[in-house]
């Protein structure tokens, strides 16, 4: 009987699946009026048309499409001049792409254009209010580019307005989302940018992976899901306050899922000595830890979509029915990643229970970085945090003084070449504390000559290291010498 039922379930989304081609059919005419009324030479190449996915998703891709194919060709492809003087062809190319694997359906939208311009992004950003700059001091430039989803955010001088009417790419997400699937971007300044939809086949079922917290069922659907670990007070370092793991070398932010739902914390189990079960999570190339109280399993179900009630709920996508026939939430990635990120800038704890699950703070050995380079800081603050180290980070040599005031640190790297106060200036300054003399001090910069070391040493600098060719191993072997 099992067999005849998964024979007949196949054939049922066997059945409800139709051609991409059905919807990207639509799009050449639609390039070549653009084409005509701005002026521009474009080209659209279409590939993987055949890929088949559920017609109910087919039914509501036009739109989203339609709006980033538009973004593309309106704001994402310069004008001809522009592009022969960047030396590019005057012809602006714009790739339609699908592509299948088992479970999901990918969609790429790319161009040759100008790509995304983050500077402007976190400005745009600062100006509507989305964003505080303290906020932004926190983010990736990956992170920054995914502002662009932001609803009110939408602006003629970065590609996020839609012909000129004011339409942001919070649409084109909203849409997706309905749809169970993500949406990202990727670009690189002066040579162009994709967009990424994936989506899942069909919308019948999905396989996802069951667990329990305070007291309640939730489910991820598996194409979110990096991996499982248990996690060891030990495996946890810290880094500007929040809890991180290192998974493959990266340092990936962790949260209680109890919390990002608002469960009551009394119904979640005691952490046993070996650890708490933590979900990783992966979506539009950014990952992060959730712990959980039980891991029950991966399982094949069938979804709803969010009633009334759940539509109000963040961080849910919809709900189902376990064989147990116990109710589980289906989780929402992207509103998950958002709540991870929000948490962090709000200086929530990382941790369900910090007394039982965190190292303490006085184990730690606390390092202060001055850096003016938001992905270099983040780098350095990302190796560091991944050796064990508790790092502060400050934006240059003055906010370091306030940092280096305010908090007890046990070394000190900086960067040489800063507004406000250099890296010279600050550790001479920080020479003249007496509470400070003896403070290791290892400056990591880009100045390599002879002269320049000299200029650190005759400051106070217990080492110099040069950026050309970094090697973070030489960073950690000098400071754990130093301290």
């Amino acid at each position: 009987l099992d067999k005849v039922v998964s024979r007949i379930e196949e054939g049922i989304r066997s059945a409800s699946l139709l051609p991409l081609s059905t919807v990207f059919g639509l799009f050449p005419r639609m390039i070549r009026d653009i084409s005509h009324t701005q002026d521009k030479e474009l080209d659209l190449t279409i590939e993987g048309a055949e890929t088949t996915v559920d017609k109910r998703i087919i039914e509501q891709l036009k739109d989203p499409l339609m709006h980033l194919i538009r973004n593309s060709a309106d704001h994402g492809i310069e004008s001809g001049d522009r592009r022969e003087a960047a030396g590019k062809p005057r012809v602006g190319s714009i790739t339609l792409r699908a592509s299948q694997s088992a479970t999901r359906v990918t969609i790429d939208v790319i161009d040759d254009g100008g790509g995304i311009d983050s500077d402007a992004v976190a400005r745009k950003a600062l100006e509507r209010g989305l964003m505080t700059a303290e906020d932004l001091e926190a983010l990736s430039e990956e992170q920054i580019r995914e502002l662009i989803f932001a609803p009110g955010f939408s602006t003629s001088t970065v590609i996020t307005d839609l012909s000129g009417r004011g339409v942001g790419l919070d649409v084109v997400r909203s849409a997706i989302d309905s749809l169970r699937g993500t949406v990202g971007v990727q670009s690189t300044p002066g040579e162009g940018s994709r967009f990424r939809i994936q989506l899942p086949v069909t919308l019948a079922t999905s396989r996802v992976l069951v667990v329990r917290v305070s007291g309640i069922h939730a489910a991820f659907p598996m194409d979110t899901v990096s991996c499982v670990r248990l996690v060891s007070p030990d495996d946890i370092s810290l880094i500007e306050s929040q809890g991180t793991i290192d998974i493959a070398g990266e340092a990936l932010p962790l949260a209680p899922l109890g919390g990002l739902l608002e469960l009551d914390p009394s119904g979640s189990a005691v952490p046993s000595s070996e650890g708490r079960p933590c979900v990783v999570v992966r979506v539009n190339e950014q990952a992060f830890g959730l712990f959980v109280d039980d891991i029950e399993g991966i399982q094949e179900v069938l979804l709803t979509t969010r009633e009334s009630l759940l539509k109000r709920v963040r961080n849910v996508a919809g709900s189902t029915i376990l064989p147990s026939g116990k109710v589980c939430f289906v989780l929402n990635a992207m509103d998950l990643l958002a709540s991870v990120h929000s948490r962090a800038r709000a200086g929530a704890a990382a941790l369900p229970d910090p007394a039982e699950m965190a190292p303490a703070a006085d184990q730690k050995t606390t390092i202060l970085v001055a850096e003016d380079s938001i992905t270099t800081r983040t780098q350095i603050a990302r190796v560091l945090g991944g050796a064990g180290y508790e790092v502060i980070v400050s934006v240059d040599g003055a906010d370091a003084l306030e940092k280096l005031a305010a908090n007890t640190v046990d070394a000190l790297v900086s960067d040489v070449e800063m507004p406000n106060l250099d890296g010279i200036g600050l550790t001479r300054t920080v020479r003249q504390n007496p509470d400070h003399e003896d403070l290791p001090i290892v400056l990591l910069t880009s100045l390599a000559s002879d002269e320049d070391r000299a200029r650190g040493a005759d400051a106070g600098a217990n080492a110099y290291i040069t950026k050309g060719g970094f090697d973070q191993r030489v960073l950690l072997d000098t400071l754990e010498r130093l301290i």
